[in-house]
């Protein structure tokens, strides 16, 4: 037995050995493992590119926010700075269509000091023309002008013609709210003459129609016609952009309701605009074809129509805080209504007139004050490095953790094996007080003898130890107390083990009745004489 003993002890030292020596020859190998790493994590970060911009297209938000974090985990990871910005720059985009125009313009900021910081001149110029539609969006024409115009020197001759329009067509529209018409018509031909080198004919019709707009609001409506009767000449993008068709029909008719009032076509079309629109859920839309109607049914005399198309203008421009629009609606009205109704809605105006400046002013404080905040903290570029430094020792820890976690697990082992032999060893110990008892019976069988006889007796009844050990001592004249006391167990127990050990040898041999220590020792000793009769004739 204690040449088992050693024996196991030797093969738990050689899996240790085994062991050690692997993990030298993964921290050998450790070079080609963080190749194949990198390459891993180049092909993920293309993958998951391709995720966000699939989602933000389809605006599947759930999705597009679960990529993105895990775009925004692996880039920090491997310092890919360029990568990162265009996550945060996606995650402005998400809050601009949300129309949270603080946390549009705080993420927008924060791609462009990336950017800035790794000198990616194009899509700086991409960012600095999204900044400033959020400041035209806010009315800041002059910063929302200079932001654009920048991006043009950023953007010119490596951003495509699309993305360069966009920028002269932002430029003209903070030309047009500032009345500059001329300034606008400028930057509008710029962007239309880009527009027809594209192959989308859509972004043509938008420029005809920004062009149409600006000679509407300049008073030169016949031009302004023929732009816009130009545009609607472009049935199969009408078909496919049926707000763009609702859009140039509305401003057709109100620029024939302009030139001749008497026109018979203009109600007509101001409603099918309407009704486009309608069909579209178009609240922004509706809102114009609302004040057209109303100023339409005005010139009529129709005044219940007139009031009731500029109530719900009004609606619409409240709940969309359309500003431009809710302020025109209300200067409409103060001329549709006469007494104390049209002295409400002045006074009505020039509140809102005052809260609305008052309102946009802070709003600017407010996303300047971020931008400062930004320039106050450290750039996320250092923090990409730090990043980018702590990844030269990751590996190097998950190996030694793991080379830990490894040996602590052989260690349990070696434990485990190690009370197996003190309880064998005690086991040893309590046969000895159980052969130094009365009645012992098998004393001319020899230790090696003993072991052999006790192994045959497991494999015929299929024993544990514990089923052997309580058989041993429950065939003596001992009592119960004497029993559990020897076994180190409960009375409970005591009862159990006996129970088991019946059904143990009840499927070899009969027993009738109660399971008492004379059967069992009957059946032993039967098993003994067994053993004997075979071992002699050996």
């Amino acid at each position: 037995m204690v040449a088992k003993k050693v024996s196991k002890k030797k093969s738990s030292l050689i899996i240790l050995v085994i062991v050690f020596s692997s993990f030298i020859c993964v921290g050998q190998n450790k070079k080609s493992v963080e190749d194949r790493l990198q390459i891993n994590d180049s092909l993920l970060n293309i993958s998951l590119k391709s995720y966000i911009k699939s989602y933000y297209r389809k605006q599947d938000w759930e999705l597009f926010h679960k990529y993105l974090k895990e775009h925004l985990s692996l880039t920090a990871r491997i310092g890919d700075t360029t990568s990162y910005a265009r996550s945060i720059e996606y995650k402005a985009g998400y809050f601009k269509k949300k129309n949270t125009i603080d946390s549009a313009y705080y993420y927008y900021s924060q791609s462009l000091k990336l950017y800035k910081a790794t000198q990616d001149s194009l899509n700086i110029g991409f960012t600095l023309l999204n900044l400033g539609i959020i400041q035209k969006n806010l009315r800041d024409y002059s910063a929302s002008i200079h932001n654009l115009k920048q991006s043009l020197m950023y953007m010119k001759g490596r951003a495509s013609q699309r993305r360069t329009s966009s920028s002269y067509n932002t430029i003209a529209s903070n030309y047009t709210n500032m009345k500059l018409y001329d300034s606008a018509l400028v930057n509008h031909n710029k962007a239309k003459e880009l527009r027809e080198t594209i192959n989308n004919p859509a972004y043509l019709v938008q420029s005809l129609n920004n062009i149409g707009k600006v000679y509407k609001d300049k008073g030169d409506y016949a031009t302004a016609l023929e732009y816009f009767n130009k545009a609607l000449g472009y049935n199969d993008v009408l078909i496919k952009y049926p707000n763009t068709k609702a859009t140039l029909i509305d401003n057709q008719a109100h620029s024939l309701f302009l030139i001749n009032k008497n026109n018979t076509i203009v109600e007509k079309n101001l409603l099918k605009a309407l009704a486009i629109r309608e069909s579209l859920d178009d609240s922004y839309g509706k809102a114009i074809s609302y004040i057209h109607l109303a100023e339409f049914y005005k010139f009529y005399n129709n005044y219940k129509k007139a009031t009731n198309y500029a109530k719900q203008s009004l609606a619409l421009t409240e709940y969309l805080d359309n500003h431009k629009n809710r302020l025109e609606v209300l200067e409409f009205q103060i001329l549709l209504y006469e007494g104390e109704e049209k002295e409400r809605v002045l006074n009505y105006y020039s509140s809102t007139r005052d809260s609305l400046e008052f309102a946009d002013k802070i709003e600017l404080q407010n996303l300047y004050g971020i931008e400062q905040n930004i320039k106050g903290k450290e750039l996320l570029i250092s923090k990409q490095k730090q990043v980018i430094n702590k990844q030269k020792f990751n590996l190097k820890k998950v190996y030694i953790v793991s080379l830990i976690l490894f040996m602590l697990f052989l260690l349990f082992i070696y434990k485990k094996r190690r009370e197996k032999h003190q309880y064998e060893d005690e086991l040893d110990k309590r046969k000895l007080q159980v052969h130094a008892m009365k009645g012992h019976h098998y004393e001319d069988l020899s230790e090696d003898h003993l072991d052999e006889f006790y192994h045959t007796l497991k494999i015929k009844y299929k024993l544990s130890n514990q089923n052997l050990e309580f058989w041993n001592v429950f065939i003596k004249d001992l009592s119960q107390k004497e029993q559990a006391e020897i076994l180190s167990i409960t009375k409970n127990t005591l009862v159990k083990r006996r129970k088991s050990l019946k059904q143990k040898i009840e499927k070899k041999r009969s027993i009738v009745g109660y399971f008492t220590s004379k059967i069992a020792k009957r059946i032993y000793q039967d098993e003994e004489e067994l053993f004997k009769n075979t071992y002699s004739k050996k």
